[in-house]
């Protein structure tokens, strides 16, 4: 059986992330810039019960055996859609 990694671009609070290791990914890779926004989602992880299976990135991401990731996820989430389409560095993000 595959293990499913996740890699959630712009996580947020965290909300799309914690669904998908409801639904039975084996770990996620959490990245928000944002600052104040990835302590909301570190609390957020914590407080449901989340936290073995996330680390929340707040940097660029790096893989390699000693990087934030390392191995490459295997499922992408994301939600970068403000109400400029595409406000929020989407573009650079996405290539």
């Amino acid at each position: 059986m595959v293990r499913v990694i996740i890699l959630d671009f712009g996580t947020g609070t965290g909300l799309l992330s914690m669904m998908a290791v409801t639904a039975g990914a084996g770990y996620c890779h959490a990245v928000e810039v944002f600052k104040p926004m990835a302590d909301a989602a570190l609390r957020t992880v914590k407080i449901n019960g989340f936290s073995d299976n996330f680390k929340i990135i707040n940097t660029q991401v790096t893989v390699r055996p000693n990087g934030d990731m390392q191995t490459r996820a295997n499922v992408l989430v994301t939600e970068l859609f403000d109400t400029e389409l595409i406000g929020e560095g989407a573009l650079p993000s996405y290539e």
